[in-house]
């Protein structure tokens, strides 16, 4: 599920290749604010899939000329991050510790 809060953007249950590519036809997403936030803090299940989601929300926002932040990933996504050779996602954008 998503859902979106202004400039936040909530990802609850599993964020993985089944579930990629609704999320990236959501309706209504938009990135109108100059940064916006994306919390992984829900997202249960996690695959690399959820890599190519935040490649393409990070190419969207910067066609627009904003920025993603990606908050609350956990030690799986990064872990992931890192085997990828994907580290730049969170070097260039801040992204926030999982608490």
């Amino acid at each position: 599920m998503i859902r979106q809060d202004g400039a936040h953007i909530y990802l609850d249950g599993a964020v993985n290749m089944l579930t990629v590519p609704d999320l990236l036809r959501t309706p209504g997403l938009h990135w109108d604010e100059k940064r916006t936030v994306v919390s992984f803090v829900g997202a249960t299940e996690i695959d690399s899939a959820a890599l190519a989601l935040m490649l393409q929300w990070r190419r969207e926002a910067q066609s627009q000329g904003r920025q993603v932040i990606f908050d609350g990933l956990s030690d799986n996504l990064k872990t992931l991050m890192n085997l990828y050779g994907m580290n730049f996602l969170m070097d260039d954008l801040g992204v926030g510790e999982r608490e």
